[in-house]
């Protein structure tokens, strides 16, 4: 059941109930203060919307019910109630009821906005259902304690304003894998991104592009065995490096923690992090790159490049990350 006080009450009210002993009449422009008023003056608007409006004829039959409460982008009041009409299970349309101003502001047989938005993004979000949304005539916004996200009315986001700014992101684009295996591809974005440091620009020739860079890293590793072994990382780097008048360290964490996450990235070590056969992600064991981690509403995430994506892939740490490899490179 829906828990909410009273929406607002005018100390003029209050002192003229005590004053006169009466409970005074609200102007039309007064917040309503009773829940079953709303309900009533929405009520009417249905029917009258359904005998006035060709396309909501099917109003007639309906009932309004409350779907959510939206509050002010900047506090928690509440400002406007989300109602969605149904004839019995049908979806008839929506209406937005403003509660300071006491009418309808918006009406449609359309989808309501926050129906696109969570068929859209749900299953992309924590629990839909806990925090506020609020209306604005041009946007919506579903907001959390750390962050904003703008949508249309359509559902798609517009933007996203983060009160907890992702954090400890290495500058690294992530690339594709391709045709080429995942601990190769990992392995590629953390040369690739050490070439950058000061002192390490001979680490990748001038003019090899990344695919041969993956290419070499597959290559090299397949000469130790397999290409697909976690085992031919350190050999393969050796092989790869040393030529090239440096050294590696390669330092494998069988039992990783996400505290050894934050200490790689705080320090500038992008790391590969591997995914058990069990997760729920890739389908299987896979390995990727990882080049960030930031914490939203108190669930620890890692920032990869997993070679299924060409941009920066947040997901949360979990029990199915069962290796980190952290990785330095040194000049002979």
């Amino acid at each position: 059941m829906r828990k909410r006080t009273k929406i607002f009450k005018y100390w003029v009210c209050i002192i003229l109930s005590l004053v006169l002993g009466a409970v005074p009449v609200l102007a039309n422009t007064s917040p309503i203060d009773s829940d079953t008023q709303i309900q009533a003056s929405v009520d009417s608007f249905i029917i009258e919307a359904a005998r006035t409006e060709s396309d909501l004829s099917a109003w007639e039959n309906g009932t309004a019910t409350i779907i959510a409460e939206l509050g002010s982008e900047s506090n928690n009041t509440i400002t406007h109630l989300l109602f969605q009409i149904y004839d019995n299970n049908n979806y008839l349309g929506y209406l937005v009821y403003d509660c300071a101003q006491n009418f309808v502001c918006e009406f449609s047989s359309a989808p309501s906005p926050i129906m696109n938005f969570q068929d859209k993004y749900q299953s992309e979000l924590l629990d839909i259902t806990t925090y506020q949304y609020v209306y604005q005539p041009a946007y919506w916004i579903y907001k959390t304690p750390d962050c904003k996200t703008y949508f249309s009315r359509g559902g798609d986001v517009l933007k996203q304003d983060y009160q907890v700014t992702p954090r400890g992101t290495l500058t690294l684009v992530p690339r594709l894998q391709g045709c080429y295996l995942c601990i190769p591809t990992a392995l590629a974005h953390v040369v690739w991104y050490w070439d950058g440091k000061a002192g390490f620009s001979n680490l990748v020739p001038s003019g090899m592009t990344f695919s041969t860079l993956q290419s070499t890293l597959q290559t090299l590793m397949a000469q130790q065995g397999s290409a697909q072994s976690n085992s031919n990382i350190s050999p393969a780097l050796y092989n790869y490096a040393f030529p090239k008048g440096f050294s590696r360290q390669v330092v494998r964490h069988s039992s990783p923690s996400f505290s050894t996450i934050v200490y790689e990235i705080d320090n500038k070590y992008p790391v590969l992090l591997g995914f058990s056969s069990a997760n729920k992600i890739y389908g299987g064991a896979h390995m990727t790159c990882c080049l960030g981690y930031t914490v939203l509403n108190s669930v620890n995430y890692v920032v990869l490049a997993d070679g299924h994506h060409d941009y920066q892939y947040r997901t949360a740490w979990s029990s199915y990350n069962d290796n980190i490899y952290t990785i330095r490179f040194t000049k002979n």
